[in-house]
């Protein structure tokens, strides 16, 4: 026979358990993060935001979207590109320094061809067209 106390004791901790186990597999309801994409440096259009639309002195200085090239001559030194589901740096997959000029681009994407196998080429083309159409930005951003 369990002595009263043992059996108190008993009751307590698996009351304790039951309630832990309730509590670890009940179901929440779980809302997902709410992204807010906006390009950088320019306004929803009117439409979007739901008022009267822009004045006439508000300029929109990136009429690209999400480009990271301002009017005003800078430009990012990394130029990063999604390929197969990752993001990966151009200048790094083509063997050059950040910011490297686009002859110096130019040569090693050309270098890398002659090196690497056939399967290799669409990932090599991916860095050298995204480095290409960020130098590409620049120059229309009048640059």
């Amino acid at each position: 026979m369990v002595p009263p106390q043992a059996r108190d004791i008993f009751l307590y901790y698996g009351a304790v358990i039951l309630l832990g186990v309730f509590l670890l597999f009940r179901r929440r309801t779980r809302r997902g993060m709410r992204l807010r994409l906006r390009s950088h440096g320019s306004q929803k259009p009117p439409e979007l935001n739901g008022g009267s639309p822009a004045p006439d002195n508000v300029v929109d200085l990136n009429p690209h979207g999400f480009s990271h090239i301002e009017p005003a001559g800078e430009r990012p030194l990394n130029v990063v590109f999604n390929f197969n589901g990752h993001s990966w740096d151009a200048y790094e997959v083509l063997g050059l320094p950040a910011g490297s000029p686009p002859e110096k681009v130019e040569m090693a994407y050309l270098e890398s061809l002659m090196k690497m196998d056939e399967g290799s080429k669409p990932f090599l083309d991916a860095a050298y067209q995204a480095i290409r159409a960020q130098w590409k930005m620049y120059r229309v951003a009048g640059n």
